[in-house]
């Protein structure tokens, strides 16, 4: 897989996550869009970090968000 294309589903899984959740009001959130920064893979404990747009109703922010470690 392509880094462009990791980022891109990544975005999409982040929708479907909010939409799964059961608490109505987190049910809203979506993703607009992910932008990644330099990786630390060196380490203990690699990170993976970027900028992500979450948005709610009509608002939108922007958040860091860093991704640690790898799964077992």
């Amino acid at each position: 897989m392509e880094e462009r294309e990791f980022w891109t589903r990544l975005e999409y899984r982040i929708c479907d996550e909010f939409a799964g959740f059961a608490d109505r009001h987190l049910r809203y959130y979506w993703c607009d869009g992910l932008a990644p920064e330099p990786c630390n893979l060196d380490g203990d404990e690699p990170q993976i970090s970027g900028l992500s747009w979450i948005g709610q109703g009509h608002e939108m922010e922007q958040w860091h968000d860093p991704l640690s470690g790898y799964p077992d």
